[in-house]
């Protein structure tokens, strides 16, 4: 009867104490998490309604975002994209809070990890935005200045201007992100100078019609 009490009564009593301990954290933590999802989606509505109100999407629409964002599959627009990362990173601190509470430290470490990489994103998504409202304003600075002093083919030169600003801007943004790593070394020079070749190729021999005809 000692051997039955020792082996099997009390382990399972232990375990049963256990568990019923640990039900008041585990319902503390799926609260905070609940919290985290209804906080998450309010702030989700109310930063959808206002970046709606500054017509955010109609200044992505105007700059190409909007356009590049549906060739890359993304269908929601640019509004309520930004209210679904506000919804993320809500949640994402409130799980890291839950976890805590259940004492999951690992998990808790990778997500904080996730969490701390984010301002890079905003920063990175930034000059991207910048980058092409920059792109779009000097493209039609160019082109108007091109067509005023009859420029041949000044919707070239519009498109030149545009195109390496926001390839400059995504330049730095992938260098926000971390991956700057990508534009140093031997083989990114070699496909940067055939690119530039190739450009130079197809302009001089596109252009050179044009520029006779205007001489």
């Amino acid at each position: 009867m000692a051997t039955i009490n020792t082996l099997i009564i009390v382990p399972f009593m232990d375990m049963i104490m256990k568990v019923a301990s640990f039900i008041p954290t585990l319902i503390g933590a799926l609260v905070l998490l609940g919290i985290g999802l209804f906080l998450g989606k309010v702030l989700y509505e109310v930063m959808n309604r206002v970046m709606k109100e500054i017509h955010i999407n109609a200044l992505a629409e105007k700059i190409g975002l909007a356009h590049l964002l549906h060739k890359g599959g993304i269908k929601p627009t640019f509004s309520e994209l930004i209210g679904s990362f506000v919804y993320l990173v809500v949640v994402m601190v409130f799980l890291i809070m839950a976890l805590q509470a259940l004492g999951l430290t690992s998990m808790v470490g990778l997500i904080t990890l996730l969490v701390s990489y984010l301002p890079q994103v905003i920063a990175a998504v930034f000059v991207l935005v910048m980058g092409m409202i920059l792109a779009k304003v000097v493209s039609v600075v160019v082109y108007a200045v091109a067509s005023n002093l009859d420029i041949p083919d000044p919707k070239l030169y519009e498109r030149i201007s545009r195109y390496a600003i926001i390839i400059f801007a995504a330049k730095v943004s992938i260098e926000e992100l971390g991956f700057g790593e990508i534009f140093v070394g031997t083989t990114f020079h070699i496909v940067l100078g055939g690119v530039v070749l190739a450009l130079a190729l197809a302009y001089g021999l596109g252009g050179h019609i044009p520029f006779t005809k205007h001489k």
